[in-house]
């Protein structure tokens, strides 16, 4: 791993422990940055954005709940005026990337190379969260290019961490079938595994508990899917299986992870601005059924 790559996992580290305070600072400082950027940058968001921007070209975040909270249809509908007509060259090229369409809305848009290393970064802390040792080998069964990892065979590499860029990776796609991972999985033999919680759960109906203990998982990372607390409370005190679980969007990146001593997810705020809202879009109380609105950071 670089010094750059060192140093920036090491300061994520650190920002775990801050007070309410620095974390609400730090938020501050990028919300102004971003803002500025925007309404320089795209017109789209020249004119969303106007409410909170002074005549002098500061930003007054008091008024951000007067934002208005952007739909994807709005996304799709405001085509490339939505883009930053430009980078700053230090966050290296952009790549463009659709969303999965789980809600029937898919949106296509663009990640610069900085915002994916920091997702990176914060999947990497996640898993030092849950305790894994990212030099050892990890296998995803997840969805993949289909061509490529809709095989028995799936792929396999090296590098699924900032850690150890030669911990060795295999993966395979979600729809082969359980009855074609559980074989994949006896013949790679990885330490740990990433797949959703659903299918997780499939595979150990599949292969009974004395099959699927023979695998000798150290610890499963899970995605994409609210936790089944009793199921996986099950892995941890009969098979000593640690957990990883992750919330993220292709959108927004790196949202919240586990802690292991508590079991509840930890706001990714270095990442994200996360606001639980209610139907009037205001500040939901706690216990109140709310959705999430993010703000990605970088």
């Amino acid at each position: 791993m670089s010094i750059a790559k060192q140093l920036f996992l090491q300061g994520l580290r650190d920002s775990a422990r801050w007070t309410d305070v620095e974390r609400e600072e730090d938020q501050i400082r990028k919300l102004h940055r971003l803002v500025r950027h925007a309404v320089e940058q795209s017109p789209f968001y020249k004119d969303r954005l106007n409410a909170i921007c002074r005549d002098d070209g500061t930003v007054d975040l008091r008024y951000w709940h007067r934002v208005p909270i952007i739909t994807k249809a709005e996304l799709q509908a405001a085509g490339d005026d939505i883009h930053a007509r430009s980078i700053p060259e230090k966050l290296g090229s952009w790549k463009a990337f659709s969303t999965s369409g789980s809600t029937a809305t898919p949106v296509e848009s663009r990640l610069e190379q900085h915002a994916s290393a920091v997702n990176n970064a914060m999947v990497t802390r996640g898993f030092e969260w849950a305790g894994f040792d990212t030099s050892k080998s990890m296998a995803a069964i997840i969805p993949g290019p289909e061509e490529i990892t809709r095989t028995a065979d799936g792929i396999r590499g090296k590098g699924w961490s900032w850690n150890d860029p030669e911990a060795p990776f295999a993966e395979i796609n979600v729809l082969t079938g359980v009855d074609v991972q559980a074989g994949w999985l006896e013949e790679i033999r990885p330490e740990y595994l990433q797949t959703y919680q659903s299918n997780l759960k499939s595979l150990y109906a599949h292969m009974g508990e004395e099959r699927f203990a023979a695998l000798g998982l150290s610890g499963v990372s899970v995605v994409a899917e609210p936790l089944d607390r009793d199921f996986m409370a099950m892995l941890e005190e009969r098979h000593g299986i640690a957990l990883a679980h992750t919330y993220s969007c292709i959108e927004a990146g790196h949202m919240a992870a586990r802690c292991r001593a508590g079991g509840r997810l930890h706001v990714s705020a270095e990442n994200v601005f996360l606001e639980l809202v209610n139907e009037d879009g205001i500040p939901a109380r706690p216990g109140e059924i709310a959705r999430v609105v993010v703000t990605p950071l970088y």
